[in-house]
């Protein structure tokens, strides 16, 4: 419910992804990023909306996020889940199998 919410509030707004319950606003440079955060704090607090100043990251050059390490070089797989990956076992099983492809898949 709350995520349907908050997606019908930021729908339209530029430079802002919202994926399950996270808000990323992204710029070309920090001006335009300030900008459109500026935005988002705005448009949530009209919604009556509030943010956990406790989960709030700002200003980030590099972020990770559900495997992927976005930054101004573009999107990249996380160390962590390729090395995951290149660590793990050929399965046996086939629970095993499961777990290797929602590994790889993820």
């Amino acid at each position: 419910m709350y995520q349907k919410v908050l997606q019908q509030v930021l729908h339209g707004s530029e430079g802002v992804q919202n994926i399950m319950d996270d808000v990323i606003v992204h710029g070309s440079n920090v001006e335009e990023h300030d900008r459109r955060l500026e935005k988002v704090i705005n448009i949530l607090r009209e919604s009556g909306m509030t943010l956990n100043s406790q989960k709030c990251e700002f200003s980030m050059s590099k972020l990770v996020f559900m495997g992927h390490v976005l930054s101004d070089q573009g999107i990249g797989q996380a160390y962590v889940k390729v090395q995951a990956v290149s660590e793990a076992c050929e399965p046996k099983t086939a629970i095993e199998e499961r777990s290797c492809l929602g590994l790889v898949t993820f």
